[in-house]
């Protein structure tokens, strides 16, 4: 039996990006062309296109960053002007734009539960986002531009390249979260110095 190759022909510039929704169904690829298009992952069907409308709240540059929400019925874009979007993919409702980056966005992924988006752009910084309002919930500067962001699969921390290394942090989204990885810590033995300076020795 052959292989069935599937070919989604739609966009006039080059794509920047492709990525499968959480079911397998549906494909999400956004290009150089400044459209966003959703298609129909087993036939190549062309879904829905979002470019620039009536409400002007589109990317008015090359779209390079995209991912699809895995809860709920949205997807986030992110361009090269660094502007953010957050997109219903019936498009009964006008984007919601996410405002912070200053440069080109490199990634967007959502974390597992849906609550948070974590983006990454060459103005230097990482950023979370609260994928329910669109709220910044936390800014991390670096030293040079980010090239790619991910979540671990556990969601308690984030990895990000920057050009020939890669960090990685862990990041707290709820008080729960905070709480139960101060518990998690071993609390080390202080050295002889800092008993003395606590006046723990005689």
């Amino acid at each position: 039996s052959s292989t069935r190759i599937l070919e989604f022909n739609g966009h006039k510039e080059r794509v920047r990006n492709a990525v499968f929704s959480p079911d397998g169904i549906t494909i999400l690829t956004v290009s150089e062309d400044r459209t966003a298009k959703l298609w129909d992952g087993t036939d190549g069907r062309p879904l829905r296109s979002f470019e620039g409308g009536k409400d002007g709240v589109w990317h008015r540059e090359d779209i390079w960053a995209a991912a699809f929400s895995p809860v709920a019925p949205t997807f986030v874009t992110g361009s090269v002007d660094g502007k953010l979007l957050l997109n219903w993919r019936n498009g009964e409702r006008p984007p919601l734009s996410l405002i912070g980056h200053g440069d080109n966005i490199r990634s967007a992924e959502f974390s597992a539960d849906g609550r948070l988006i974590l983006t990454s752009s060459w103005d230097r910084t990482v950023r979370l986002w609260d994928a329910s309002t669109g709220m910044a919930l936390a800014v991390m500067p670096n030293e040079d531009i980010i090239l790619d962001a991910t979540f671990d699969p556990s969601g308690s921390s984030i990895a990000y390249a920057i050009r020939n290394l890669v960090r990685i942090r862990p990041i707290y989204p709820s008080p729960e979260a905070l709480i139960a990885a101060a518990k998690a810590v071993k609390p080390r033995d202080l050295s002889p110095d800092e008993r003395r300076l606590y006046l723990l020795d005689e």
